[in-house]
């Protein structure tokens, strides 16, 4: 650019040349060459607190304007953005932890768990509806019922149900 420059091209033909703003141009024109210093790194505000926020959110799904009330509490000066930006990173890595697959054998292992669906009404008399799941660690097939209790007579029940369908792995592990 610099070149063409002194052959005295125009900076507008220049900048559609490269494919840039006239403002890129002009700020390439006024570098000196030389390579510009490297600036000093200093710590963030937050590092101080970030600790006690990865501590609190491995315990607590909290919001981030709590975070920021808790670390107020302890000394934090700074505003709710960077704490914002802090539990989103958290929050991510836990995700990612969460979601990383588990990989088995063909029949080595099976996932059980329980879930409330909310309420039904059975015979007049308004009860609890559970779904209960059976997924196979290797496959993924599932199998799922519905019930409206948890205890063990029903539990046996659908295990058994669950290995008809499914069959009978080496394990079995509670997700809760």
């Amino acid at each position: 650019m610099k070149v063409e420059k002194k052959q005295g091209v125009p900076i507008a033909r220049i900048a559609r040349k490269y494919g840039v703003c006239r403002q890129t141009v002009y700020n390439v024109l006024s570098e000196d060459g030389s390579v510009p210093r490297e600036r000093k790194k200093r710590g963030a505000i937050l590092d101080p607190y970030k600790d006690f926020i990865r501590v609190k959110l491995e315990n607590f799904d909290l919001p981030s304007t709590t975070v920021l009330e808790d670390i107020r509490a302890l000394g934090y000066r700074g505003g709710l953005t960077v704490v914002k930006e802090f539990v989103r990173e958290v929050k991510g890595e836990q995700v990612r932890q969460v979601i990383e697959r588990f990989e088995t054998v063909p029949g080595q292992q099976a996932q059980i768990d329980w879930g409330e669906c909310g309420t039904i009404t059975v015979d007049g008399v308004r009860r609890k509806l559970y779904l209960f799941v059976f997924v196979l660690g290797y496959s993924r097939m599932m199998f799922a019922r519905f019930t409206t209790s948890t205890r063990q007579p029903v539990l046996l029940t659908v295990l058994r149900e669950a290995f008809e369908w499914l069959g009978v792995p080496g394990s079995c592990w509670s997700t809760t």
